[in-house]
């Protein structure tokens, strides 16, 4: 009786914790639902790899986790125009952004989440951009996609990797270390062992890195800002304005080129196979 009434609170504990950090996830995106699009080159670079490798099939029924603003839902229209695109994204404020874009497509939008929306066996390709990088378990999310899939269906990623604005993490943990080290990312190796875990079968693969331009640190942040980049996770820490004036001062100093200063993004682009 012990073992169970322990059991039973832990569940309700996590599962009480889980619904909290996926109410905190949609209201960061939700409040940036109507600045995202304005800084969101890196992204849509990334959509625009991803669209160089997907299957070539004629999928039936399409779903896109992490729809955001629709920049990867406009390459699937363009690419599957008969196909059915399911679209489902935690901030309903960018669900209705897609609602209203997309109206006249064969595309439908849902505020949900990947690991509870659950249809087994049922779609032909699922397609993911700058999204799983917010998932708590990859592991865990990566088996539920694969669950998700048909047999021998497509699922097409593109991920943002530990190296992404690693001169600004670097920064912050020189200036403040004390404080918390914000979002974790994956790094290549890890990601592909993750992959190879959720039994899904690599099809092809990209791995890169770009630096992206910006006319100086104050709009670098203020752009990472918009985009729901620099909420910081439970108990950490924002810096104070002393450390931050002292981030960009030596932002400026350290990476700065003739164009302005730079950031640097990792990803990586997979064709999946289950």
């Amino acid at each position: 009786h012990k073992i169970l009434y322990e059991s039973t609170v832990a569940f309700a504990f996590n599962k009480k914790f889980f619904n909290i950090f996926q109410i905190m996830r949609a209201n960061r995106f939700s409040n940036v639902a109507s600045t995202y699009d304005r800084h969101a080159d890196p992204q849509r670079a990334l959509a625009d790899s991803l669209s160089i490798i997907m299957p070539d099939c004629n999928p039936n029924e399409i779903l896109e986790i992490g729809s955001g603003t629709g920049i990867l839902t406009q390459l699937l229209i363009n690419t599957y125009p008969v196909s059915k695109i399911h679209g489902i994204d935690l901030s309903l404020s960018m669900i209705n952004l897609c609602k209203e874009r997309f109206s006249n497509a064969n595309a439908s939008f849902e505020s949900s989440d990947v690991l509870t929306h659950s249809r087994p066996n049922y779609y032909d390709l699922i397609v993911s951009s700058s999204t799983l990088h917010w998932t708590n378990d990859l592991l865990f999310t990566l088996k539920k996609i694969y669950k998700n899939l048909k047999p021998n269906g497509f699922f097409v990623l593109g991920m943002m990797l530990e190296g992404t604005l690693h001169e600004i993490r670097e920064l912050k943990k020189e200036i403040a270390p004390h404080k918390g080290k914000g979002l974790i990312l994956p790094s290549y190796n890890k990601f592909n062992d993750l992959i190879l875990k959720s039994k899904f079968n690599i099809l092809k693969k990209n791995h890169q890195e770009d630096k992206f331009i910006y006319p100086n640190t104050h709009t670098f942040i203020k752009a990472i800002h918009e985009q729901g980049v620099t909420t910081i996770p439970r108990h950490d820490q924002p810096l104070n304005k002393t450390e931050l004036s002292k981030l960009v001062n030596l932002y400026e100093d350290k990476y700065k080129t003739n164009e302005g200063i730079y950031a640097t993004y990792e990803t990586s682009c997979y064709l999946l196979q289950k």
